[in-house]
């Protein structure tokens, strides 16, 4: 029969007045041991106490009484014989003296599954107290160790989920990171190749028109026709004067850099086509294009010009 605890030398009792007994401690059955003969645990029949379990050798453990003491000892068993949860020594000359409250325990090489408590029933009245206080406070240090155990494994469980959770976001702000990173590398080579682009094609046109100024009769009715055209192609949308100071966004249109900036403060799309305003960048060779033309047309046009740099050089009203 598994799990079967029996004494085959005297019947169980459970009123002890003198000596010292076994209390098995999952059914508070006592074990009287006696002082004349050794008491052995075990698996065979002949033994003082009987566990018919596997992990039991035939002869496992001893108990004897000397000198008014009681002494435990371990018979080579397989599985070992633990005090308070600590293996004894297999070796046979090792003998380990017996306290009262003791926990003797026996189990298979994982666990301890069956444990007696070692009482004295001879002692004075005042040694029990102090045992039952140090049984008390030894109980407390395992519930006090227990709970921090679980605390630790807690705060540890905390620490892995806050690392997994910061891992992931880390990821992903890289992620978003080097997505933006491309994002205005290719912004940046596009409104590059824009500017390039616009340079050679003012530089061709201005070529073209010396020639046509210095090849015509009337030089006054091709300035016109200049000036008409470069009112048409360069002037900015929201003053109406010819773009000073050229920003150019990356829809490729092209505004004062004071009339755009003071438009974003109100709307962060663009004035002439609405898409968004993702990128704005000066371009000088434009605005000195635009300078030059003004400077060859001359008169009114040339004089206008430079009033508006004049005033847009002044300093900005600030709102009181």
């Amino acid at each position: 029969m598994k799990n079967e605890v029996r004494s085959s030398k005297r019947p169980i009792i459970e009123d002890c007045s003198v000596g010292a007994s076994l209390m098995n401690v999952n059914n508070g059955w006592m074990v009287p041991i006696n002082q004349d003969t050794e008491f052995i645990i075990g698996r065979a029949l002949t033994s003082s106490v009987i566990i018919e379990e596997l992990f039991m050798s035939r002869r496992h453990c001893s108990i004897r009484y000397e000198n008014s003491r009681y002494f435990i000892s371990d018979l080579q068993s397989g599985s070992g014989t633990f005090l308070n949860y600590e293996r004894l020594s297999r070796s046979t000359s090792n003998i380990t003296q017996l306290q009262h409250g003791d926990i003797i325990g026996f189990g298979d090489k994982r666990n301890i599954t069956m444990t007696f408590k070692f009482i004295l029933h001879n002692i004075s009245n005042k040694k029990p107290r102090l045992y039952n206080e140090h049984d008390l406070k030894v109980h407390n240090e395992e519930e006090t160790y227990k709970n921090n155990i679980t605390n630790l494994q807690k705060e540890l469980l905390n620490l892995k989920a806050k690392h997994i959770v910061l891992r992931n976001k880390a990821k992903i702000e890289l992620a978003e990171m080097q997505n933006k990173m491309s994002n205005i590398v290719e912004i940046t080579s596009t409104q590059i190749k824009k500017e390039q682009d616009m340079i050679q094609e003012m530089s061709t046109l201005m070529v073209k028109l010396k020639d046509a100024l210095n090849n015509v009769e009337s030089p006054d009715s091709l300035k016109k026709q200049i000036y008409s055209q470069l009112e048409d192609e360069f002037q900015c949308s929201i003053c109406n004067e010819l773009v000073y100071k050229a920003m150019v966004l990356n829809c490729n249109h092209t505004f004062c850099e004071i009339c755009i900036e003071s438009w974003k403060n109100r709307n962060q799309m663009c004035p002439v086509c609405r898409a968004y305003i993702l990128s704005v960048s000066n371009c000088l060779a434009l605005d000195n294009y635009i300078t030059n033309i003004c400077d060859f047309i001359g008169g009114a046009v040339k004089d206008q010009r430079q009033l508006l740099q004049r005033e847009r050089l002044l300093p900005r009203p600030t709102s009181e």
